[in-house]
């Protein structure tokens, strides 16, 4: 009789060790899940915003080839050229989305546009506010 309360007891204690060992596996599955799942979103969002800014540089690739030069414009008449002509076509268009194009005489300020958002922490002309937002 005492043998058999002993194997009654030997199996007890193997079923709480593999207890263990499932409850183990199942919160590393868990784990390891999660990870999987927060890195593929990482990589979704890195893809979004890589995609979203070739479009731009197309975008505004594009618009550069279609200004208009006058014909042998060099340096500053050139400079001047590109900048009334980009800030005429694409001020004020819904892909400005409210910013403008600046020009000071020595650059050139194209703003960032982020799509589906009204221009925030910039003013209108793109810069920074005075909080540097």
């Amino acid at each position: 009789m005492l043998r058999h309360a002993r194997k009654k007891g030997f199996v007890s204690v193997l079923a709480l060790v593999l207890l263990a060992l499932l409850a183990t596996l199942s919160v590393s599955y868990a784990v390891l899940t999660d990870g999987a799942m927060l890195q593929a979103s990482n990589l979704n969002s890195i893809q979004a915003a890589q995609t979203q800014a070739e479009s731009g540089l197309e975008y505004f690739n594009y618009q550069l080839t279609r200004c208009s030069l006058p014909a042998g414009a060099t340096g500053q008449e050139l400079l001047d050229a590109v900048a009334a002509d980009l800030s005429s076509r694409m001020n004020g268009t819904p892909n400005m989305n409210g910013a403008t194009i600046e020009y000071d005489g020595t650059r050139i300020v194209i703003p960032a546009i982020i799509p589906g958002r009204e221009v925030s922490g910039a003013t209108r002309s793109g810069r920074r506010d005075s909080s540097g937002r």
